[in-house]
């Protein structure tokens, strides 16, 4: 009788110890799981705010070209006016 029951108390020891691990490993688990989603989702965000300056940049580009044609534009039809009145007077 004492045999069984220094078994029973020494698997009523193992028990705990097995269910601490399981919960520890369940934690463990549940924690990996929220750090890949938040990484999906800090990776999402950023791809997001890199498109979003990629586009204002390339909008600023696009402008930046606009006044620098229209003012070569400019100035061509202009020099060229000058040059032609200015062989009207010459001559």
């Amino acid at each position: 009788m004492k045999k069984v029951l220094n078994a029973n108390k020494t698997s009523s020891h193992v028990a705990p110890s097995q269910q601490r691990r399981i919960r520890q490993r369940k934690t463990q688990q549940q924690l990996q799981k929220e750090n890949q989603s938040a990484t999906i989702i800090q990776s999402a965000w950023r791809g997001c705010q890199v498109r979003k300056e990629i586009n204002g940049m390339n909008k600023a580009a696009a402008k930046i070209q606009a006044v620098f044609r229209g003012n070569k534009s400019w100035h061509l039809t202009h020099t060229v006016s000058f040059f032609e009145c200015e062989g009207l007077f010459v001559e």
